[in-house]
């Protein structure tokens, strides 16, 4: 059999993308713990937003998906039922900990697996912390190392009423997915909660939160530049219900920039695309490397920034990356990956250890 392989053209026009993935999976999640309906637009269908959409199916909430616009019917923090059978979180490490925070905040019983990649992950990052928050959560014991708990975990609940104790916990790696694990679960908490992280993950669950009427606070603190986030409980918890649209994943768009800088004759536009600093990491890289990108910011889309980014074609040099740059680009080192192969010289990453898990 022979094979032949022809050359593509150049990318030429305008494009916009379904929302961001990360945006998504908490907008789902949030409403589904807000009361009353909220309506979310330019929501995408995709693997993992199909699993948070099951798994809240379990918990009894409802919900409707026609085309991109999500209906979310939220039963509030503790309307949350338990469910017969296992949740089953598939591939999704950012669906079982953003779920496990939200049971440690509702008190039902109820227990998180997924495939067997899912079941090496690490879930002691999450499950420590919540045990001294006064969860009653179980895991499977990887190791003789209490960190390397993994799924499934086990839920057993709490009486109805009783307040989980606040936090004040110094995260050892930057990790949005843990951060916001506790912050749900401090939704339920006695006072207020404080998350330090040795660096600045993505912060759409702040944002998220503020926007439903949840009051957070964000700074750096400290000569060690950490950062911290304080959530203050209210006395009967209650998010607001919401109605907004997602922006473009930036994930997605990674792809589609890199294909346009390194296919000569390109010149491509990625309209309403998520232009949040703690996701745009890559821009700057590639920027870094000689790309030609224009960025225009157009404001916000609730809370989250966003705008046009316009790409062409370009020669690209190697650059080392590390430090604060690796979080603010964690999900698109594949997409950096071919920019790097076909840059001018040798590119370099370190302090990386996170893509290991």
């Amino acid at each position: 059999m022979n094979l032949c392989v022809f050359s593509g053209n150049s990318l030429q026009g305008r494009v916009s993308l379904p929302g961001d993935k990360s945006i998504s999976h908490r907008a789902a999640l949030f409403t589904a713990l807000a009361e009353g309906e909220s309506y979310l637009d330019n929501f995408p269908d995709c693997g993992v937003s199909r699993v948070m959409l099951a798994a809240l199916r379990t918990l009894q909430v409802a919900w409707e998906l026609d085309g991109s616009t999500l209906r979310v019917y939220g039963r509030g923090l503790e309307g949350l039922v338990p469910p017969n059978g296992v949740i089953d979180c598939g591939n999704s490490a950012t669906t079982m900990r953003l779920l496990a925070g939200a049971l440690a905040a509702a008190g039902i019983p109820a227990i998180l697996d997924g495939s067997q990649g899912l079941q090496r992950r690490p879930m002691g990052r999450i499950v420590m912390p919540l045990r001294a928050m006064g969860v009653a959560v179980d895991a499977h014991q990887g190791s003789i190392n209490e960190k390397h708990l993994t799924a499934p975990l086990r839920f057993a609940g709490r009486s109805p009423g009783t307040k989980l104790r606040s936090i004040d916990t110094r995260l050892e790696v930057a990790s949005a997915q843990v951060k916001t694990c506790l912050l749900l679960a401090a939704l339920a908490a006695d006072a207020p909660s404080v998350i330090c992280e040795p660096d600045v993950s993505r912060d759409h669950t702040e944002r998220m939160l503020r926007f439903m009427d949840v009051e957070v606070h964000s700074e750096f603190i400290g000569t060690e530049l950490l950062y911290a986030v304080k959530l203050f409980p209210s006395s009967v918890p209650a998010l607001r219900p919401v109605s907004f649209s997602i922006p473009g994943d930036i994930s997605s768009a990674a792809f589609l920039i890199v294909a346009a800088l390194i296919t000569p004759g390109s010149n491509i536009t990625i309209k309403d695309i998520l232009l949040n600093p703690t996701r745009t990491g890559l821009l700057d890289a590639l920027i870094s490397m000689g790309a030609d990108i224009d960025i225009t910011p157009a404001g916000e889309l609730n809370g989250e920034p966003y705008g046009e980014v316009k790409v062409r074609h370009c020669p690209l040099r190697g650059i080392q990356i590390n430090g604060s740059k690796v979080v603010r680009m964690i999900d698109e080192f594949p997409a950096f990956s071919i920019a790097a192969a076909f840059a001018e010289g040798e590119s370099k990453v370190s302090e990386a250890q996170e893509l290991r898990l």
